[in-house]
């Protein structure tokens, strides 16, 4: 995948664009019982969940305005009320958020896209911090698509996406009080292009693209099982019982990776 600010921005705003409108179109078709039904994210049942997506996917394209056209950020009481829409209400304005985000990006510059941009936690280049929407529009999206079926799977071409940066996000989501528990190499044979992904716990989480010999475990995955299992949404254990996931090496430090990548907000 290229690496030109322009190509990317384009390629993160299209994937999560596509995503969102993917959960608008869920969104639409909720009963009225399923609003309190648990979701793929432990903490947030399918009301909270989409109050949070909504948020999400009016934020980003209001962000590229902040950082192109200089416009204020939204006033803080937006994000209750939007979290309140009524269903219907609520897939319309993440679409329209949706289409939003993709023209935005379409009608920035180059050097626009280099600006840096404030995510709260952290400030980047604007193009880098469009990445976070991919993650923020499919793993949510795989979150509520969750609730209905608990194996539903990221579409690849979506995985493939949040695959260009697992190296960099394991290092940032890997929970530091875990680590000594899972000290070793994991080999990660990735299919759908990706390839082999090298895995170190040693104090500190390094994933680097290539092999490594004579790793504690290797694990067989496809990308949407890579992309899962690094933001705590792919138990390996019953994957492994099941046959999804084939393994060789220490099956007990296989495990420990679910321990160090627990995910945000889904203990």
């Amino acid at each position: 995948m290229s690496n030109d600010p322009k190509e990317a921005a384009l390629r993160y705003a299209s994937t999560s664009a596509e995503a969102f409108r993917d959960n608008a179109d869920l969104v639409g078709s909720l009963g009225a019982t399923e609003w309190e039904n648990a979701t793929g994210c432990a903490k947030w049942d399918m009301r909270a969940l989409e109050g949070h997506i909504v948020g999400e996917a009016v934020w980003f394209p209001h962000l590229i305005r902040e950082v192109v056209d200089g416009e204020p950020p939204l006033p803080g009481e937006v994000w209750g009320e939007l979290a309140e829409l009524p269903g219907d209400d609520l897939a319309s304005r993440i679409r329209g958020a949706a289409d939003e985000l993709v023209r935005n990006v379409e009608n920035a510059s180059p050097d626009d896209l280099q600006k840096p941009a404030d995510l709260g936690w952290m400030t980047i280049p604007l193009w880098q911090g469009l990445f976070v929407a991919v993650m923020e529009g499919v793993y949510h999206n795989w979150d509520a698509r969750a609730s209905r079926d608990p194996r539903a799977a990221i579409p690849t071409a979506w995985a493939l996406v949040l695959a260009e940066r697992m190296p960099v996000m394991a290092g940032f989501l890997a929970r530091q009080e875990e680590l000594q528990d899972a000290k070793g190499r994991y080999l990660l044979e990735v299919g759908d292009g990706v390839g082999p992904v090298n895995l170190k716990v040693d104090g500190q989480v390094v994933v680097e693209g290539g092999s490594v010999s004579s790793p504690d475990a290797t694990l067989n995955l496809s990308a949407d099982q890579y992309v899962r299992l690094i933001v705590g949404r792919f138990p390996l254990g019953p994957a492994i019982d099941r046959g999804e996931v084939s393994l060789s090496g220490d099956r007990r430090r296989a495990e420990s990776l679910n321990h160090v990548f627990k995910g945000i907000a889904n203990e």
